[in-house]
């Protein structure tokens, strides 16, 4: 019932107060609708993934806290003599090398002052933003296209269920003239019998048609909450006229640039990786060591803390980076060859739209010529077949042909649509 009530609310003009929605309005839904969420939510997430990057060139300050019981006790013997001069030739004593409890307390801090693979990291982690916001941009776009297209096909739908009603009544009325000619003796009954099959024609087109709309309306609830509104007031030439200087945008090269210079940041990364890395640490603690378990026991604490720098060189991993390099150089080439598949995509693209954009042009212009023609022969066929001139069947054929212009023509204003939007 909910979309019968919206079809009629759109069809007769007495209900202009009811809650319509129009083109504009559809657009402006874009910002909550669940694609535009979803698109946003993978930029915070890049961008969160940048503001990582940047903290991790802090040092890294951690503390470090340790109990531990030795069940066993490492034990080695060692030479005697080492400990009694006045021990005999060839003896040993055990030595043991730690006690039954230990205990470690103190921070640690390491910091990296210089690692080649950090910039390279943060770098990628601002294309792949870049990146993220600009297929954001895309289905956006994509949005609004395929928004805008099953509104038309709403509009479309329900011109051609107005089309079918308004002929269902029409041919209704000629029928009931026929009947009584027919009655009268003067119409055979062959003509009435082919006026009765036709009835039955536009009652399915007129199911048809409603099926049609009915669909269209599920389509667009993919964009909109059709429960909130009864009427559209967006026609197909209003739509048009919005989207005369409309230029869409070709995110695929942008895209590919940006994987481009990903593949080239990636080259420099497997180069800079030949570098080493310096960084510096430190440690400030004390050690338990004792028997018993007395931790407050302040003489069995002993102070332990260090600092140092390090430098580590990458020696045995050359010929992998080798490899690595290559590989790296490969998918460089292979990136720029996509950028210029989509420079060239993009070319065409524009062509071809402008191409089909002035051909439709002229179709619609040829159309609503045609259309005006059929409503006149229409009308003039109406009368005369009214007046007992005329048999039916030379309206029927006039009346299909202004059906089958009038269907051209909004379908061909869909297609101004589509294209313009591609």
């Amino acid at each position: 019932m909910r979309y019968v009530f919206l079809y009629i609310i759109f069809t007769l003009p007495c209900f202009l107060s009811a809650q319509s929605l129009s083109i504009e309005q559809l657009w402006q839904q874009l910002e909550d609708s669940r694609a535009y969420e979803k698109e946003t939510l993978r930029v915070e997430l890049q961008k969160s993934e940048q503001v990582l990057n940047r903290l991790d060139r802090l040092p890294l300050v951690y503390g470090d806290l340790n109990l531990q019981r030795n069940l066993i006790v490492p034990t080695t013997p060692v030479p005697a003599i080492a400990f009694d001069p006045a021990a005999p030739a060839g003896s040993f004593i055990p030595l043991r090398f730690a006690t039954d409890w230990s205990s470690k307390v103190g921070a640690q801090l390491e910091w990296r002052l210089f690692d080649p693979s950090r910039k390279a990291t943060e770098a990628e982690a601002n294309l792949l933003t870049e990146k993220a916001t600009i297929s954001a941009q895309d289905a956006k776009q994509t949005w609004r296209r395929e928004a805008t297209l099953a509104y038309a096909a709403i509009v479309l739908a329900s011109a051609q269920y107005e089309m079918a009603i308004a002929d269902s009544s029409t041919y209704a009325e000629l029928l009931r003239i026929s009947r009584d000619r027919y009655e009268a003796g003067r119409e055979t009954l062959e003509n009435y019998l082919d006026a009765q099959q036709q009835m039955e024609r536009k009652k399915i087109q007129l199911a048809e048609a409603w099926s049609v709309l009915l669909v269209a309306n599920i389509d667009l609830a993919r964009y909109a909450d059709v429960t909130s509104f009864t009427k559209l007031n967006s026609g197909l030439e209003h739509i048009i006229s919005l989207l005369k200087s409309y230029e869409p945008t070709y995110y695929g090269k942008l895209l590919a640039d940006v994987d481009k210079r990903l593949a080239d940041q990636r080259t420099r990364d497997v180069r800079r990786q030949y570098l080493p890395t310096l960084s510096f640490n430190a440690y400030l603690g004390t050690q338990y060591f004792a028997n018993e378990l007395q931790l407050f026991n302040n003489q069995a604490w002993y102070g332990n803390s260090y600092a140092n720098i390090a430098l580590r060189l990458p020696i045995s991993q050359y010929f992998q980076r080798q490899t690595a390099l290559r590989q790296a150089t490969m998918e460089g080439d292979l990136r720029k060859l996509d950028w210029a598949d989509e420079q060239q995509h993009e070319d065409i693209a524009q062509d071809k739209r402008m191409a089909k954009l002035q051909a439709v042009e002229k179709r619609i212009a040829g159309l609503e010529h045609i259309v005006s023609l059929c409503v006149e022969k229409k009308a003039v066929l109406l009368t005369a077949f009214q007046a007992g001139k005329i048999l039916l069947a030379s309206y029927n054929v006039a009346n299909s042909e202004y059906i089958k212009a009038q269907k051209e023509l909004w379908q061909a204003q869909y297609d101004w649509i589509d294209n313009a939007m591609k």
